[in-house]
């Protein structure tokens, strides 16, 4: 029967039975009795599980000529006399130190030793290692071991067994320091469980996971993995990786790679992945469920984060993230790279990402979207250090649905065409050149309440050019003016009354959805239109699907001599004061009301509700901007010009 897992990490003499035989080495020769080699033999002889300990010094070197074959359960202690730990070193570079055969075994466990060659060389027959573990189950435990110059660990491919490292250190290893047997890509262990351990200078993988199916947990918690091409490539059915720091990964520092079968969950939590050279983390999820928290990712070479699907498929895929930092990326590349069914950002800190991507052949963002069917964006912090102002160089948010959509409907996937998306409550700093930006004008997306700060060129912009609406004709039928026009596409269109100068807008005056060829009218009581000289002059602007605004429209004014035009319209006309404003401008208007602020090219810099009439723009930077109150149907505009906060 296996023996509780609590027992193999606690103290063996509450475990084991009470008359267990001891088997003590006492020569570092090999082969004789007295030997390593020969206690092993002995132990294996005996039902329950033996304890073999060392009567020698820590300077000792115990040597093997070949390999040790373990067919019975035992506990290998190799505390010194003097407290310290024996070293066992292979005699030759072609075999494995000990060999943990297809017997069944309750548990195999070793603690307090130093496996090592003699020197660091690259073995050409990739055959010497410290364990081959093929056990069909049991539970083999290291604990307080150090390896180092080895070929390769550990490598495992039995279907039940249990891994347990605790406390160990794993330096210099050539090949995969814990994986699986490549002859069989779908063999591993069955749960590998890592905890306080360290790896360093490892050259190929520290973890190499199995087959989803067979490799039901994958636990790693403090753990050190530091200067390794690869840290943890893993496929296991749950992975737990938390309190644990990847330092300088040549490669990546954790690699989670599942096909369109792949139905992993994975928890990263609490973790510092910092200086890889790829990717810090990346992971195709394809019927996966992510959760990356309160996780310090920075410095990788092309993405920090790249959690993708690998196919368009009916397996949902879950991505969650939420109090993370990412900072810079070295070499190109966004920060954080995403595409999932369900996508939910929220409160993450996003700053100083300036890489220039060759890779994506333009400069990079802080964080970019690729198709997430749903995706909430909530609570985030762009351009901030902590209280230091270090905003992202090349832009903020990038969205590029329409993108993915024709590169997978092109090879016959499935795609939501329509993915709703939420951008609400974040704070954007000093974005350059764009705070949030589209490629299209499909995306259904919510953008309210967020805060732009020094915006140093338009807070929200798609990327294709915003059709400006153009008014075809204006026309007076019966009591009612017709302003009639067009627009390249579907769009709510908003008409102002002007004084006639361009980019003016003096009134609202309604709000029309555009036919789908993009044709509008609108009938126009003329109770609301203003008579200056004989004429009315309007002006337009066309909002499209992703909530990004157009320009105003060139203005067109009609001349009509008809006594039932009135000036009504002056009710509707706001004054604010001080006009040019640096902190603080007045509204004229008591009661507190929703307001949107647009720069000159139509983007969204600022939205929220006034305050006692008054709205604070000191952060706003110098230029010309549109205000747009709105209070329950009636929506009143007026331009303002901030100046410096220092006048």
């Amino acid at each position: 029967m296996r023996r509780a897992f609590i027992c193999v990490l606690l103290t063996i003499s509450g475990c084991l039975s009470a008359v267990a035989a001891t088997y003590t080495v006492t020569t570092t020769k090999d082969g004789v009795e007295g030997s390593l080699r020969w206690a092993v033999e002995q132990a294996s002889q005996e039902e329950e599980t033996s304890i073999v300990e060392f009567a020698l010094s820590s300077a000792d070197t115990v040597f093997l000529d070949t390999t040790i074959q373990i067919t019975s359960s035992v506990k290998i202690d190799g505390r010194s006399n003097d407290g310290g730990k024996v070293v066992v070193v292979p005699s030759a570079e072609k075999y494995v130190l000990f060999d943990l055969g297809k017997y069944e075994l309750d548990s195999v466990v070793f603690e307090h030793l130093k496996f090592q060659r003699r020197t660091f060389k690259r073995s050409i027959n990739k055959l010497e290692g410290f364990a081959n573990v093929d056990s069909t189950r049991g539970e083999f435990v290291l604990r307080d071991c150090d390896f180092k110059y080895l070929e390769s660990a550990i490598k495992a491919r039995g279907a039940s067994v249990d891994i347990v490292i605790a406390g160990c250190s794993f330096d210099s290893i050539v090949s995969d320091c814990i994986g699986r047997y490549y002859e069989n890509e779908e063999e591993s262990w069955h749960t590998l469980k890592l905890y306080d351990s360290r790896f360093s200078n490892n050259m190929q993988n520290v973890v190499r996971g199995g087959e989803v199916k067979n490799t039901p947990l994958l636990e790693v918690n403090n753990c050190l993995f530091e200067k390794s091409n690869y840290c943890i490539m893993g496929t296991s059915a749950k992975m737990i990786i938390s309190k644990s720091t990847f330092l300088n990964s040549k490669y990546e520092g954790v690699n989670i790679g599942c096909d369109n079968q792949c139905q992993a969950e994975v928890y990263v939590d609490s973790c510092r992945i910092l200086n890889s050279g790829r990717y810090g983390f990346s992971c195709n999820l394809d019927g996966g469920e992510i959760y990356l928290t309160n996780c310090e990712i920075s410095g990788s070479g092309q993405e920090n984060v790249t959690l993708t699907r690998m196919h368009y498929t009916d397996n949902y895929s879950k991505l969650h993230m939420e109090n993370n930092v990412f900072g810079s990326v070295e070499n190109g590349g966004v920060g954080v790279l995403l595409d999932a069914s369900h996508t939910v950002v929220r409160n993450n800190v996003f700053y100083g990402i300036e890489g220039e991507s060759k890779y994506w052949g333009e400069n990079s963002f802080a964080l970019c979207d690729k198709g997430s069917d749903t995706l909430l964006i909530e609570g985030n912090s762009f351009g901030f250090n902590g209280e230091e102002k270090s905003p992202n160089k090349h832009g903020d948010l990038l969205l590029m649905s329409e993108t993915e959509l024709r590169y997978w409907l092109d090879r016959g996937y499935d795609y939501v065409r329509d993915p709703k998306i939420t951008i609400r409550n974040n704070t954007f700093l000093q974005s350059s050149p764009k705070a949030i930006r589209m490629d299209s004008l499909r995306l259904n997306v919510t953008i309210s309440e967020n805060l732009f700060l020094e915006t140093k060129d338009s807070a929200i912009c798609n990327v294709k050019p915003l059709s400006v609406p153009v008014i075809t004709n204006v026309s007076k039928q019966g009591d009612d003016i017709i302003v009639a026009g067009k627009v390249d596409s579907m769009a709510t269109i908003e008409l102002f009354y002007t004084s006639g100068a361009p980019q003016t807008a003096e009134a609202f005056l309604g709000r029309v959805e555009t036919e789908p060829a993009g044709g509008f009218s609108f009938s126009i009581p003329v109770e609301n239109v203003k008579d200056k000289d004989g004429s009315l002059c309007f002006t337009a602007t066309a909002t499209y699907p992703c909530r990004a605004t157009s320009n105003l429209s060139e203005v067109y004014c009609a001349t009509f001599n008809d006594s039932k035009i009135a000036e009504n319209v002056s009710s509707k006309i706001i004054v604010l004061t001080p006009n040019p404003v640096s902190s603080y401008l007045k509204t004229g208007i008591a009661e507190d009301v929703s307001y949107q602020i647009y720069s000159v090219d139509g983007c969204l810099v600022m939205s929220g509700r006034t305050v006692g009439g008054t709205i604070e723009v000191s952060h706003l930077l110098q230029g010309i901007y549109w205000l747009r109150l709105i209070d329950g149907k009636e929506v009143k505009v007026a331009k303002f010009i901030k100046e410096s906060t220092m006048n």
